[in-house]
């Protein structure tokens, strides 16, 4: 049922309801937007959990891989463009792992290679524009773009498959964030 028919429901129930049911909307309906209103409140409560995953990221496994990466190649990439390519590599590795446990010639064998495929392409677009922003731009639409094929692509074929390519995307990004919540309440000062 779409927002239309939900509207159009409450308003054929409004003109015909006693005062009782009328008092209950309109709480529900205030009650349902001071949810809203303290969603500010929760966002900010969630920012220091996601910074202290992301400065944990960046200290203790971005930035050694990648000054390991710059002097053996001696390439030097921006901190986006790499950590695009951390992401991209993050990506194509959940569809490479579910790729192996498919059948050979399946479509799902075949979608998993294809999505394999759109993130080493995105790949070479960001080693090759080195964090311009129109490297980035087409990096990021391209990787958004195939994230949500393949979440849907996931949703919809179901079982073993989807389960692992969803445990493969979304734990190691969940890993990071709860050891950089317990890493920075270990080291906060009292």
């Amino acid at each position: 049922m779409g927002l239309k028919a939900d509207i159009d429901e409450v308003l054929v129930v409004w003109a015909r309801a006693p005062w009782r049911v009328r008092v209950y909307l309109a709480l529900s309906l205030i009650l349902a937007s001071t949810s809203i209103a303290s969603l500010s409140e929760t966002v900010f409560k969630w920012k220091g959990f996601l910074r202290d995953g992301v400065n944990l990221y960046r200290s203790a496994i971005s930035d050694p891989i990648k000054a390991v990466a710059q002097n053996l190649l001696n390439y030097s990439l921006t901190q986006s463009a790499f950590d695009l390519v951390v992401l991209a590599i993050l990506l194509a590795a959940a569809s490479f792992r579910v790729a192996i446990f498919q059948p050979r010639g399946s479509f799902g064998r075949k979608g998993e290679f294809a999505a394999l495929g759109a993130m080493v392409g995105v790949i070479v677009v960001l080693i090759a524009g080195n964090g311009t922003p129109l490297s980035l731009w087409l990096a990021g639409i391209s990787m958004v773009a195939s994230f949500l094929m393949n979440a849907w692509f996931h949703v919809r074929l179901g079982g073993a498959p989807a389960l692992l390519w969803f445990v493969y995307v979304l734990a190691p990004p969940s890993l990071v964030g709860l050891l950089g919540a317990i890493h920075s309440g270990l080291t906060r000062q009292a």
